[in-house]
């Protein structure tokens, strides 16, 4: 795992691994909690998500509704200005479907655009898509 030396960049970088952390185990709520209430959320190959019941609706229905294991992510850059921070990753992880048991490799690059709220560092903006087929050096 890169380690960023400002202490910012840091914080973010620890919050990106609880998020991580959420999104494995699979926890829903604590996973929403990341992510400011405007969240604007764009996924690939789909219309813009926006406002946080829209979010936590698309997890719900799509991401969710798989089992995670060997996720795998790196954080390329982390830059921050003031309240704002803006992060770009590389990541990949299997997926495998609750309902049929069929799994596959995904491999995505994306860039989460932070906001400090009350002291917590949460994403305001995130954009994702496919990668080539790239293991992420954590």
């Amino acid at each position: 795992m890169t380690t960023f030396s400002n202490e910012a960049a840091r914080e973010v970088q620890a919050t990106i691994k609880d998020m991580e952390d959420a999104y494995v185990a699979r926890d829903l709520d604590r996973f929403v909690s990341y992510f400011t209430d405007d969240i604007v959320a764009m996924p690939s190959g789909m219309p813009p998500v926006v406002g946080i019941e829209a979010w936590r609706e698309l997890l719900s229905e799509h991401h969710f509704v798989s089992d995670v294991s060997n996720f795998v992510s790196k954080s390329e850059d982390i830059t921050v200005v003031g309240d704002w921070a803006i992060e770009w990753h590389i990541e990949a992880a299997t997926y495998t479907s609750k309902d049929s048991g069929e799994s596959q490799r995904v491999y995505n690059k994306g860039m989460f655009i932070f906001h400090k709220v009350d002291g917590r560092w949460k994403v305001a903006r995130y954009v994702w898509n496919d990668n080539p087929e790239i293991e992420p050096n954590a």
